[in-house]
């Protein structure tokens, strides 16, 4: 859906191509806002066809930080929808937003004083100032993880210490982690399956050991609650993890499938904290 010559115009929109001040407070209206004054707006791209990108492009719209963000579709009559963008990006950069949005959608911030938007897609965006006096646009937050892998699999024969298997773990919203808390099960030894049973031998939990420091970094203990990792990780950051089980005092542990499951449970910080 690019030009063939990969080259896309942007220019100031006018005349029909504005929403006026009413259109845009009546599609934008939230408690509180007042009247607003459509600051500008730019259109970039084709009028013939809608362009996306599997990366988000950055759009910078000069001045107009402290205003609401929002993009236009339609022609300009009756099919016209003025879409808000509140979302907050998790940063200022096009990797991290990407992992923040997982590839749809739209965000924004401010920037040395422009309004920034991160989006997919190319069509008419704009920024309104709210009046002066008025509580300032909307900015949603997210607080999400996401992992690289769902499972990860091991070898270690009794007595011994296994190898370190890699996780990654990704923060999929805007706002930082205070930290990611590990929740483990016990160990099951089971022939027939991962459940408790009359053939089933348990093994603490703690003979699993994560690093924060890498594969020979030092590990500490995964408890069935209170293990915390991933401390300050942005949004839209990853962080590696490195996993290990030590049987160093469990010679006696009989030859099957061994299975553990780990709930992480993020928490996240205010936006207030960490922005000041």
């Amino acid at each position: 859906s690019v030009p063939a010559d990969g080259m896309l115009v942007m220019y100031v929109v006018a005349g029909d191509g504005v929403p006026d001040n009413s259109t845009v407070q009546d599609a934008l209206g939230y408690d509180g806002s007042g009247n607003v004054t459509v600051q500008r707006v730019v259109e970039i791209g084709d009028e013939d066809g809608r362009i996306v990108f599997d990366m988000p492009v950055r759009i910078s719209l000069e001045g107009l930080a402290g205003g609401r963000a929002f993009y236009v579709a339609g022609d300009g009559g009756n099919d016209t929808t003025i879409t808000p963008i509140d979302a907050a990006c998790a940063a200022d950069d096009t990797e991290r937003v990407h992992r923040h949005l997982e590839g749809s959608g739209e965000c924004w911030l401010d920037a040395g004083g422009d309004k920034v938007i991160y989006t997919y897609h190319l069509t008419r965006f704009g920024a309104a100032a709210p009046a002066s006096g008025a509580p300032a646009p909307p900015a949603d937050y997210t607080c999400s993880l996401g992992l690289e892998r769902q499972s990860l699999g091991m070898e270690v024969r009794p007595g011994g210490t296994s190898s370190a298997a890699e996780q990654t773990v990704v923060n999929r919203g805007s706002l930082p982690f205070a930290g990611i808390g590990l929740e483990a099960t016990p160990w099951y030894v089971n022939l027939g399956g991962a459940e408790p049973g009359p053939d089933t031998q348990q093994l603490p939990a703690s003979i699993t050991g994560v690093s924060e420091a890498g594969a020979g970094g030092a590990y500490m203990t995964v408890a069935e609650s209170g293990t915390t990792v991933a401390g300050g990780l942005g949004g839209g950051d990853t962080a590696p993890l490195w996993f290990q089980m030590n049987l160093a005092a469990h010679g006696d542990v009989r030859s099957g499938e061994l299975t553990q499951e780990i709930t992480y449970l993020a928490e996240c910080r205010e936006a207030a904290e960490w922005q000041q």
